[in-house]
């Protein structure tokens, strides 16, 4: 999940890496969600493989968060 992370954000900043508005740039919006709403998305799955390896709860902890990437990166 680490790695579907990395490449959320590796995907963002090669996309739209900036924002314009005239002459004004910044960091897309897209940058920022897929660094801070992705992080926050792997944080307990991630968690929980590490304490907790193998137990229902994780399983479904990593499923839910598996969706969840994956509808960070569709949109």
């Amino acid at each position: 999940m680490a790695f579907q992370w990395v490449g959320a954000v590796a995907a963002a900043l090669w996309i739209s890496p900036q924002a314009w508005a005239g002459s004004y740039s910044e960091t897309h919006l897209h940058v920022w969600m897929a660094l801070v709403l992705g992080g926050f998305i792997i944080s307990l799955p991630v968690a929980l493989a590490l304490l907790q390896p193998g137990r229902a709860t994780t399983r479904h902890t990593i499923a839910v968060a598996q969706m969840l990437l994956g509808a960070l990166l569709i949109h």
